[in-house]
């Protein structure tokens, strides 16, 4: 059923707009993410693979599913090159909610131990503009074949904020009030949330070869439908990407349903 929906769905868009539109795939979350692991995999059998990855709980069943084929022997997940989308700035190298630290944890030293695969930047470095410098710099000549994105509530990737142009490149940016808010409370208390991040910007996403967007949940029907059928406009970052070559969209009902 979910297949089928898929498929009405991007002819509907089709003939809404009378464009090309992303590949929009629409089933339950677990699902999504073993399609959208199958694209990594896919991309795993180049030479010299560079992965873009996405942090948050949209990704964290794609992780998983990657873990599972390494292990089971049928994809070697060390060939890789790792490259990190965004990090918070203005925290500590060991704070363990670093972006850095939850990737490692949850899904690089599974299988590479040292995580020398993975690069991102550097929070040893303490000075933000230093940070981002280092972070645009080792990440200049990496463009993944494949890179992962979720969708904040107000169409942010990356750190991508509203008002975010499409020639954007790595760099500081200030996280918008929605952005702080949507943080779990009970990690990030007020008095401890971060103010600002660095991120790849929309003009590196959109380097990639492919572009695999995952979505679950309610809270982000708005965004994707700002996405998919709105303008093209920095109001809502995603929706700079609609018209990549190679944009492929996991959502699920609850995602889909202002589509």
């Amino acid at each position: 059923m979910e297949t089928f929906l898929s498929i009405r769905l991007t002819e509907m868009l089709q003939r809404r707009y009378r464009r090309r539109v992303p590949d929009v795939r629409v089933a339950r979350p677990d699902e999504c993410a073993a399609d959208a692991s199958r694209v990594i995999m896919d991309h795993l059998g180049s030479t010299d693979p560079v992965i873009g990855l996405a942090t948050g709980r949209s990704t964290t069943a794609l992780h998983r599913h990657l873990l599972s084929s390494h292990r089971a022997g049928r994809t070697d997940l060390g060939r890789a090159t790792w490259v990190m989308l965004d990090e918070f700035v203005g925290i500590a190298p060991t704070d363990p909610r670093s972006f850095r630290n939850q990737l490692c944890r949850d899904f690089v030293t599974a299988f590479d131990a040292a995580a020398t695969s993975l690069v991102g930047p550097d929070l040893g470095l303490v000075d933000p503009s230093a940070i981002c410098t280092a972070f645009r710099s080792v990440a200049s000549g990496l463009t993944p074949g494949v890179q992962v994105l979720g969708i904040g509530r107000n169409g942010h990737v990356g750190f991508n904020e509203p008002g975010s142009a499409a020639d954007s490149g790595t760099r500081l940016v200030d996280l918008s009030a929605s952005t702080l808010a949507d943080l779990d409370p009970a990690e990030w208390p007020v008095h401890d949330r971060p103010a600002r991040a660095v991120t790849r910007g929309i003009a590196d996403i959109a380097a990639a070869r492919t572009i695999v967007l995952l979505a679950f949940g309610t809270s982000k029907a708005g965004a994707i439908a700002a996405a998919l059928n709105g303008p093209a406009t920095a109001d809502c970052p995603a929706s700079l990407l609609r018209d990549h070559a190679d944009l492929r969209v996991f959502v699920d009902r609850d995602a889909a349903s202002l589509l």
